[in-house]
């Protein structure tokens, strides 16, 4: 019988790795707190600029923290529906791009005062992102596979048939959030904005033209509210269907229970 969970015991690896990337990114941001909270004193409260960056600031904390909180959550979503054979990785890439991903968000933080270095840091992050994706969508690929090999026997038999198919269903759900299209296009689009607002501040530096760096922090806020708009409503969408799932699952359980 399929029974998910058991991936949890062999992925300690994976669990250590997202420790400590929420230890670094919660220990600096609390000493980034409090240089960007002295650098906004000095700051001229009038000058519009300066209202961008601190929004920015404000929109980069926010992702950092929902960084923590999903990769939580996310890892928790394999725990629960995925079973098989696969063993997660025992190197250490897992870690090295755990703590890539957590520096960086870190970095942008304090790269926010200035328009230039933070597209250069978005810039990096808009690479080093896609490519940890690819690693992981292979390990998630590897892992759905032994999965549905793992629910094959039941989808052929007849006490399980019902619970398989719900299951399977968990699976392509799955994958279609993880592996879909749509995260590439979205990677795309990050990384065309972030470079196009580094180009504006670039170009506005050499000019000497302040609405240029304006608009090139208009374009950092814009792409990352957007884009995690976009996944938000991604993420409520796979899991009304993975609850719908779960739910039903629970129900024929207590059917096939109710018979014994």
């Amino acid at each position: 019988m399929y029974k998910p969970g058991e991936i949890e015991k062999r992925a300690e690896q994976l669990v250590r790795a997202r420790r400590v990337g929420e230890r670094i990114t919660s220990s600096v941001i609390t000493l980034g707190l409090l240089g960007e909270e002295i650098y906004r004193l000095r700051e001229n409260l009038w000058d519009p600029p300066a209202y961008l960056y601190l929004f920015l600031f404000a929109v980069i904390g926010s992702l950092v923290f929902l960084w923590q909180y999903m990769t939580h959550k996310e890892m928790h979503i394999f725990f629960l529906w995925l079973n098989g054979k696969y063993q997660p990785p025992s190197t250490d890439t897992p870690m090295l791009m755990i703590v890539a991903i957590a520096v960086i968000l870190v970095a942008m933080l304090f790269a926010a005062r200035d328009p230039i270095a933070f597209g250069a840091v978005f810039s990096a992050y808009s690479v080093v992102v896609p490519l940890s994706n690819l690693y992981l969508s292979k390990q998630i690929r590897r892992a759905l596979t032994d999965s549905r090999v793992a629910l094959s026997e039941d989808l052929q038999g007849h006490d399980g048939a019902a619970l398989a198919h719900l299951y399977a269903e968990a699976l392509d759900v799955i994958e279609e959030y993880f592996l879909g299209r749509w995260q590439n296009t979205r990677f795309l689009v990050i990384l065309l904005a972030g470079l196009s607002g580094l180009f504006l501040a670039l170009m506005g530096r050499a000019l000497q033209s302040p609405s240029s760096e304006r608009i090139a922090y208009v374009v950092f806020i814009a792409v990352i509210v957007v884009s995690e708009i976009v996944i938000q409503i991604r993420r409520i969408r796979r899991d009304e269907k993975l609850d719908n799932c779960l739910r039903e699952i629970n129900e024929v359980s207590a059917k096939k229970h109710s018979q014994y």
